[in-house]
């Protein structure tokens, strides 16, 4: 039986960003400095880097991903994430909040909505086409321009100019995953299914919890999200609490009876069965492993 329980471990590290919208190269940003050791960073923003030459290593919620020339991240906010070059990366980094995303706007086509949902659910990077690369590049160039500059309607220009960047992003995204996309509705019921998990999985674990809220049967929603994602919401639910654990245990250093108590299990050893099930390896294991990242 699992128990919610209020935490006790310090609050993880946030960067947050009062600017609805930046955009920089990344040879002039900082990398190190942004994310000074292997945790990386969790962002309020959705974000998105776009490699065009050299490669490193990404880390997303603590799973490492080699990337290189053509590749582009898709993050939305609240996921750990970091960048490590190897040598010079030359390429953008956008960084916008939700509004300036405009997913809540009426009149937005739902095919376009569906694919910019599963490009930030998705973890693995996307490649771009090399046909709509220059396209693309240019109307970075646009956004980089207007950003630097404080001209009449700036804001407005910038919100066109990045729509026109994830439209390209869209439909490529859409080319290569035809076939997948569902009807508004269902596009909405995933939706709101991870804003509720992402705002409740510390006290409701069950399908069945998020089911009422949306008022389906579990099985329904089960089978929802699993022909959107490629899992069902009982996996993205014990997924979620993983990842819980490992940002406990790496940012907060947390014991074994922290973690089993603040996220609600009945003991520990119910705990211990647990993670190993759904996250392939012993608590200790895992624990050994990352409280000693940052010496490797």
């Amino acid at each position: 039986m699992l128990i919610a329980k209020r935490s006790t471990c310090q609050p993880l590290r946030v960067v947050a960003n009062s600017s609805s919208f930046e955009i920089c190269r990344l040879e002039e940003r900082n990398l190190q400095d942004l994310c000074p050791d292997i945790k990386g960073h969790i962002s309020s923003h959705y974000e998105i880097i776009w490699i065009l030459k050299g490669e490193g290593t990404r880390w997303l919620n603590l799973e490492k991903q080699r990337v290189s020339a053509g590749s582009i991240c898709c993050v939305k906010p609240n996921l750990c994430h970091k960048l490590e070059a190897e040598g010079i990366l030359e390429g953008f980094t956008l960084s916008f909040n939700e509004s300036f995303l405009g997913l809540g706007d009426h009149e937005i086509e739902s095919g376009y909505r569906s694919a910019l949902i599963s490009m930030f659910e998705g973890e693995q990077p996307l490649i771009t086409d090399p046909a709509t690369t220059a396209d693309m590049q240019e109307i970075t160039a646009k956004l980089l321009w207007e950003f630097n500059n404080a001209d009449l309607f700036r804001t407005e220009i910038l919100r066109r100019y990045l729509k026109v960047f994830l439209v390209y992003l869209a439909r490529q995204f859409g080319q290569a995953h035809s076939g997948q996309f569902r009807q508004k509705r269902t596009v909405d019921l995933v939706e709101r299914f991870f804003a509720l998990l992402t705002r409740d999985f510390g006290i409701k674990r069950t399908v069945s919890d998020y089911a009422g809220q949306l008022f389906v049967s579990p099985n329904y929603l089960n089978e929802m999200v699993k022909k959107n994602t490629g899992h069902s919401a009982g996996y993205h639910i014990r997924q979620r609490i993983i990842l819980e654990v490992k940002r406990m245990v790496t940012f907060a250093g947390a014991s074994t009876k922290e973690v089993a108590y603040t996220l609600g299990f009945s003991d520990m050893a119910h705990f211990s069965r647990f993670f190993k099930q759904n996250a392939g390896l012993n608590f200790s294991d895992f624990k050994k492993a990352y409280m000693h990242a940052d010496n490797v």
